[in-house]
């Protein structure tokens, strides 16, 4: 089968900052179109209520950093952009961000999950442009968020999808069945991840009590999570279930407990982490919801089918990349494989390819919806949902601009982590092509079995020996014919200069692997952990998707 060539994450970077810059509306704001439909008979994309804040402030962070992976800032014009529309959005009088009045009835109002998503863009603005106004907004935010917060006990939390200033909050915030509104999605728990980097980097005193007490609340008094991690859907609110919220708020519980090295509360993330790996793939396609496990709903709206949903959502493979990451950081060194096979996803899920798509050029644009060069534009976006063996979801292609920007965010958090720095040590964690002013990495799989890493400062190189392959089978070859030790699983070259070259050669074999996602049985082709076909095919394969043409 044709493998095509070496993953080069700059190229896929560069691709997604193409999307964030052309699916911005110069006529609104410049606030991004959240829908699209990319369809062989039309494409055109569409506004909604989640343009404002969660869009704009996930498209911010995402190209900032998908600017970090390729090494220039390639979206500065519509950063500025995307910056303005923050300004606008955020209130004079409480710092909290507002969906503004608009052309599609959506009503005003400071919606909770927003608060999160403009929170990342702000903290990227923040790390990479170091502009003090970027700090003034999040303090600002902050404060309005906890003036907001509904303190009972021991907790804080937000009983209300949106603030409306002067709204009633309610005397009873639980029900017989649960809080009043999904506790991860809306009452606080998603807006635990921000709070943790933004803590992890200033040290803010707000931001450790705001931390403190929505982890207390969604880990002991949310319900949504059972005792064996599980968060299959009750039927109780429209977001039950709903694995991007869940895992979100995880990472950010995670990235808390790192910080404060409490090891029960890392226990806890553990747990929920391997309940929700048993729900998707090896290979990072995991569902948008998680079903009713045979229970019958509370409501019949609500009437999901029992399992889990067989469509994805690239949200939540960013999510379990960012907790296998920092459970890896905490111990687990298997979850760097993890997060290495879980970014197939990532590749898979990109717009790369329009070929095939239908531009409309008979039809006008509106306010509230465009048909001008949609498929172009969208070049470099993600698919919001897919099938574990198709590009699409049953033939559609469904895109949401949340996807869009959590995949830039995946890409980052790969590329970003694959490397990291101890005194007078380099680790490399993730094999992958990689360059910044710290190392020169190139990963020739699958043209050849080769990893070249080249240190840009003298000292110590460790590089993690991933679990698909015995030390035994790798030759390495060093500058200096030095000598190769083992720390399990590093190995370990000691008394690099800078610039030294340091060569592993490897066998570069395919491998076929069964597994079971969504109830269905499926067998991948592999070179170590990267994926290459999986089968049966679906109606759009996975093969075309996962590899990048020569």
């Amino acid at each position: 089968m044709e493998l095509g060539r070496a993953l080069d994450y700059r190229e896929l970077a560069a691709l997604a900052i193409h999307h964030y810059k052309e699916m911005l509306d110069p006529d609104y704001h410049h606030l991004p179109y959240f829908f699209a439909k990319i369809g062989s008979d039309e494409s055109f994309a569409w506004h909604s209520e989640w343009d404002f804040g969660d869009a704009v402030g996930r498209f911010l962070d995402a190209s900032i950093l998908c600017g970090e992976i390729v090494g220039e800032r390639l979206g500065r014009d519509a950063e500025t952009h995307m910056k303005d529309a923050l300004r606008w959005m955020q209130s004079e009088s409480d710092g909290l961000f507002y969906r503004m009045s608009n052309d599609w009835d959506v009503p005003a109002g400071a919606n909770m999950f927003d608060q999160r998503s403009v929170f990342l863009g702000l903290l990227s603005w923040l790390k990479f442009d170091k502009e003090d106004e970027a700090k003034t907004r999040i303090e600002r935010m902050l404060q309005g968020m906890r003036s907001i917060a509904v303190e009972r006990e021991d907790y804080i939390c937000y009983p209300f999808e949106t603030y409306v200033p002067g709204m009633a909050v309610p005397e009873q915030i639980y029900t017989e069945h649960g809080f009043i509104v999904e506790p991860t999605h809306y009452g606080g728990g998603v807006f635990i991840l921000p709070l943790a980097i933004y803590y992890e980097q200033y040290g803010d005193p707000l931001a450790a009590e705001m931390l403190e007490k929505l982890t207390r609340f969604v880990v002991k008094h949310s319900r949504v999570f059972e005792a064996d991690g599980s968060f299959w859907s009750q039927g109780r609110y429209p977001d039950d279930g709903h694995f991007h919220s869940k895992m979100g708020a995880v990472a950010g519980i995670l990235r808390y407990a790192t910080i404060k090295q409490d090891a029960a509360l890392i226990a806890w993330c553990q747990k929920v982490y391997d309940w929700a790996c048993a729900m998707g793939s090896t290979y990072g396609w995991f569902p948008e919801g998680t079903g009713l496990n045979g229970e019958e709903p509370v409501d019949e709206r609500y009437r999901w089918l029992p399992g889990i949903i067989q469509h994805s959502e690239t949200c939540c493979t960013t999510d379990m990349i960012h907790t296998a990451i920092y459970l890896a950081k905490n111990g687990n060194v298997a979850c760097w494989d993890d997060a290495d096979r879980f970014a197939n996803t990532l590749v898979a899920s990109q717009v790369r390819d329009v070929s095939w798509a239908r531009e409309v050029t008979d039809k006008p644009d509106t306010p509230t919806r465009t048909y001008r060069n949609v498929p172009k534009r969208y070049m470099g976006g993600f698919t919001g949902r897919m099938n574990p063996n198709d590009f699409s979801n049953r033939g559609k292609v469904d895109t949401m601009a949340c996807c869009c920007a959590a995949g830039g965010r995946g890409l980052y958090l790969v590329w970003d982590h694959a490397t990291s720095l101890g005194e007078d040590r380099l680790y490399v964690n993730l094999w992958l092509t990689k360059e910044n002013e710290h190392v020169k990495m190139e990963y020739e799989v699958p043209e050849a079995g080769v990893l070249r890493i080249q240190p840009k400062q003298a000292g110590d190189l460790y590089i993690r020996v991933p679990g698909w392959l015995s030390t035994d089978a790798i030759t390495c070859h060093t500058p200096r014919k030095q000598r190769v030790s083992l720390a399990h699983p590093y190995l370990v070259v000691a008394g690099l200069e800078a610039g030294e070259t340091v060569e592993l050669a490897f066998p570069s074999e395919l491998v076929k692997r069964e597994e079971i996602v969504a109830g269905e049985r499926y067998e991948g082709t592999w070179i170590g952990n990267r994926l290459f076909d999986v089968s049966p095919r679906g109606i759009m394969p996975m093969n075309k998707a996962l590899i990048l043409k020569s």
